[in-house]
C-alpha cells in the first residue's frame, strides 16, 4: 500500500474519481518504479498529476495528488 496526501487545489468533491484512477494506476503496475508512471496515466485523464516520493529506510510510499498544471 502506499499513503497520499492531495494538495489544496484537489476539490474534496473529486475523491471519489481520484481514488479509483489510483487504484487502476497501481493494479497495473508490477514494479514501484513504474508506478509513478502508472498513476500519472490515470490521473492525467482527470485532470490531475501525481508525484510518487519514496523512503529507502522503511520502503514506505507517499503518493501527492495536484492539479495538472497542463
Amino acid at each position: 500500500g502506499f499513503d497520499v496526501e492531495v494538495r489544496e487545489d484537489v476539490p474534496a468533491l473529486d475523491e471519489g474519481m481520484i481514488r479509483r484512477a489510483l487504484l487502476r494506476g497501481s493494479l497495473v503496475c508490477g514494479r514501484v518504479d513504474g508506478l509513478s508512471l502508472a498513476l500519472n496515466r490515470q490521473l492525467w485523464q482527470i485532470g490531475y498529476m501525481a508525484v510518487v516520493r519514496s523512503d529507502p529506510v522503511d520502503r514506505s510510499l507517499v503518493v501527492e495528488v495536484s492539479m495538472s498544471r497542463c
